[in-house]
């Protein structure tokens, strides 16, 4: 195969249950696993009283607790609002998992959390399993 064709098919592997456990275990503790997401708001009905226009969307994995953070616009601080917001004081995050957002990459290194990307445009790495 060409270098092209096997870059290619590296991207599309198997996904099976249970892809997202990292060391074997499904993370239990706050703070351990953090998945992050965007969700843009594109009609008049679904933004925010305040003029919002996106909503970062922040799961923790062990504790199943998702949080919904609005914002006017997609942007690094506005993501670092969301972790801060989503976290306060109780922990530190250990390890993120999110899509290739340079906005959500940037916030992750200001908080100085480790990060592993998914692969873009195939939106079954992007996700649990």
């Amino acid at each position: 195969y060409c270098r092209a064709c096997m870059l290619g098919k590296g991207l599309r592997i198997h996904h099976r249950k249970g892809a997202m456990k990292r060391d074997g275990s499904k993370p239990t503790k706050e703070g351990e696993l953090l998945t992050m997401d965007w969700i843009i708001l594109k009609n008049d009905v679904s933004k925010g009283e305040g003029g919002e226009t996106v909503l970062q969307t922040l799961l923790d994995v062990g504790t199943d607790w998702l949080t919904a953070h609005p914002s006017v616009k997609r942007n690094a601080e506005a993501a670092y609002n969301g972790i801060l917001k989503a976290y306060d004081n109780r922990c530190k995050v250990k390890y993120c998992r999110m899509d290739d957002a340079l906005e959500l990459k940037k916030a992750c290194k200001m908080h100085r959390v480790p990060f592993e990307t998914s692969a873009p445009y195939i939106h079954q790495t992007n996700g649990l399993i």
